[in-house]
């Protein structure tokens, strides 16, 4: 009677039917990590993605790019926020992630940030009020992006965040995945990239990741009836 796909479990007794047959659960488990490869998430909505200008907060929501721009005054820099639906099972070890950009042209493409995820297990979609992306708890590891003249009229994947986002999966289990880029502020670079609001909507910004589940990790129950 266990269901297919499931490796493990145990038959749970629930009682007696109405007609007198024993009425039974199945819970399953796995019972080696399961792996998850190689899925891609995209940017799904304008709030999804934003730009916050780092002295006074104001925040961005509709632009057709996401300018990321470092520089030594912090009214000049330009922070980064990115939001996918994600769901990724607390405890499983993550085996791969970067963030995918399309940047449109050579005039802004060089990249001097450092990228974060937001430590939390279902961040919010990003709003209009003040700081909604330096105001998020972001997590202690991060990953340098610096890079000049990266290219243009294409995607260009990010440098390996595994260590970041395990960060966050070794506390919570996500529903939702948001990225924090935070500029330097050492010198002033700029790197524009396609926002979601650009037209047609089909540049925003990607998440690929692949993890593995933990071991008995709960998949699923269903109910059945013996006569």
């Amino acid at each position: 009677m266990r269901p297919q796909g499931i490796l493990y479990g145990r038959k749970v007794f629930l009682g007696l039917a109405p007609d007198g047959r024993k009425r039974y659960a199945f819970i399953g488990y796995t019972k080696t990590g399961r792996r998850i490869i190689d899925p891609t998430y995209q940017i799904a909505a304008s709030s999804d993605d934003a730009v916050e200008v780092e002295s006074g907060g104001a925040m961005t929501l509709d632009g057709a790019t996401i300018p990321i721009i470092s520089a030594t005054a912090a009214s000049a820099r330009r922070w980064g926020g990115l939001r996918w639906t994600v769901a990724i099972l607390q405890g499983s070890t993550i085996d791969s992630a970067h963030i995918t950009i399309y940047i449109p042209d050579s005039t802004y493409d060089d990249m001097n940030s450092n990228l974060h995820f937001q430590y939390l297990a279902s961040p919010a979609a990003f709003t209009v009020n003040a700081y909604d992306i330096t105001g998020r708890a972001r997590t202690s590891n991060s990953v340098a992006w610096v890079a000049a003249a990266i290219g243009q009229g294409a995607f260009f994947d990010s440098a390996s965040l595994v260590t970041p986002l395990q960060e966050v999966v070794d506390d919570f289990t996500t529903t939702t995945i948001v990225c924090i880029l935070r500029p330097n502020t050492d010198v002033y670079n700029r790197c524009d990239f396609r926002a979601w609001d650009y037209a047609g909507n089909a540049h925003g910004a990607k998440l690929t990741v692949e993890w593995t589940e933990p071991a008995g990790a709960f998949v699923g129950s269903r109910g059945f009836i013996i006569g």
